[in-house]
């Protein structure tokens, strides 16, 4: 063969990976992002981000979050819960005021005020509704973590919980509620991170943000990122960021959620009606769904441990069921449920009321299965408040120089 036929087969050499990937700007951008990433999630300076700056969608949590902070009076007691506390406290607010009253913009109850006041002379205090819509026990304990500290401290938390606040077939776990997504904002989770997300499954995204600060931060630096462009450019051109809490530019965003003027109370009863919604009831409680109780069952714990720590009086409140409701959930359930509630009261020594055993709740006084109307918030409230009064634990929370204490007995009731 002749060796200088340039015809004949040669082998091509195999490309060497480490040549391949040097060459690459690809690998080498790569290279930068991930050392950026690191060095950033080291230092974490978009951690002091104010919350406030934050986008939000506004929503039930961020109407009531954004009224309570932006009080001048903090109130002295707290009325935590779904809409189960929600609902009648608002709807017996515009019975009790005799005109309308806008949930999303009113939060206080000055019905619950005025019990109190009755059986307490003296006390001169604000008393505020934060019941949320779909609101787990989890969303009460952000509310306690994240909120209820330093200046804004109350005297007493009013914990209200059915079983479905505690145990719902139909719920994930505690990071996928809106509420708690919300709240985190003002409290770092990490130390609970087990809890919020007790399946491995439920912790990709976590991990994803935690592994890539870009994206975990990415509103953070956007704020950031905002706030030193509006600085620099004021002298021209102005503000191009908003200047309070309040005030939102119409980006993508910013998904308006509840508005105003939405969700009104009119002060007639005769307005509501009951709604059978037994089907969905049913769903909810269709099996005892231990996993979720005794992980629901940690956060209040940690709500109480809290509620300790800071100085802080629970009040534990079983909420009202018409019998017709204990009916159609899984039989295990309700029992289950009034059980750990005297038990966390006997263990972090606080009251507990049982709604059902101190007044009479008929159909009348519900506008479907769980939800009660204002007739059924008047008898609520007035329990709430008469427990508060009557307890010396409770009313030496609230209690001034000009409250007369009529209290004595501790305990449940």
């Amino acid at each position: 063969m002749d060796p200088n036929n340039n015809t004949a087969e040669q082998k091509t050499p195999k490309p060497n990976l480490f040549n391949v990937l040097f060459r690459s700007t690809t690998f080498y951008a790569l290279l930068i992002l991930v050392a950026a990433n690191t060095v950033i999630s080291v230092v974490r300076p978009f951690d002091k981000v104010d919350p406030e700056a934050l986008p939000s969608a506004k929503s039930w949590v961020y109407w009531a979050t954004q009224e309570f902070l932006q009080k001048k009076e903090h109130p002295q007691v707290v009325l935590t819960g779904s809409s189960l506390m929600m609902n009648p406290t608002w709807l017996q607010e515009a019975a009790h005021l005799n005109k309308d009253v806008d949930i999303v913009a009113n939060h206080r109850s000055t019905y619950l005020e005025s019990v109190i006041k009755k059986a307490l002379p003296g006390f001169n205090a604000q008393c505020y509704n934060f019941g949320l819509p779909g609101s787990m026990m989890s969303d009460d304990y952000m509310v306690v973590r994240a909120l209820l500290k330093d200046e804004r401290k109350p005297g007493i938390v009013v914990i209200g919980l059915g079983p479905r606040d505690l145990m719902d077939c139909r719920f994930n776990c505690a990071a996928s509620s809106k509420h708690f997504q919300y709240l985190e904002r003002y409290s770092d989770t990490h130390d609970i991170v087990d809890l919020t997300m007790p399946q491995f499954w439920q912790r990709i995204n976590f991990v994803v943000k935690e592994f890539d600060y870009f994206v975990g931060k990415k509103w953070n630096m956007q704020v950031a990122a905002g706030e030193t462009a509006r600085q620099f450019f004021q002298p021209v051109i102005g503000a191009i960021t908003r200047q309070g809490p309040l005030e939102f530019s119409n980006e993508a965003n910013y998904r308006l959620e509840i508005a105003k003027g939405v969700w009104i109370a009119k002060p007639s009863v005769a307005s509501y009606f009951f709604l059978d919604n037994t089907s969905e009831w049913k769903r909810r409680h269709r099996r005892t769904n231990d996993f979720l109780f005794n992980n629901q069952k940690q956060f209040l714990e940690l709500a109480l441990q809290t509620c300790r720590k800071e100085g802080i009086e629970p009040l534990l409140v079983n909420m009202p069921m018409l019998e017709v409701s204990k009916n159609t959930m899984h039989p295990d359930i309700y029992p289950r449920h009034l059980q750990l509630l005297k038990e966390m009261s006997e263990k972090y020594h606080c009251v507990m009321v049982d709604t059902n055993k101190l007044a009479t709740f008929v159909t009348e006084d519900f506008t479907d299965t769980c939800h009660m109307d204002a007739s059924g918030g008047k008898k609520l409230l007035d329990i709430i408040g008469n427990a508060i009064a009557s307890n010396a634990q409770l009313a030496s929370r609230i209690s001034g120089p000009s409250t007369t204490k009529v209290a004595g007995r501790d305990g449940t009731m």
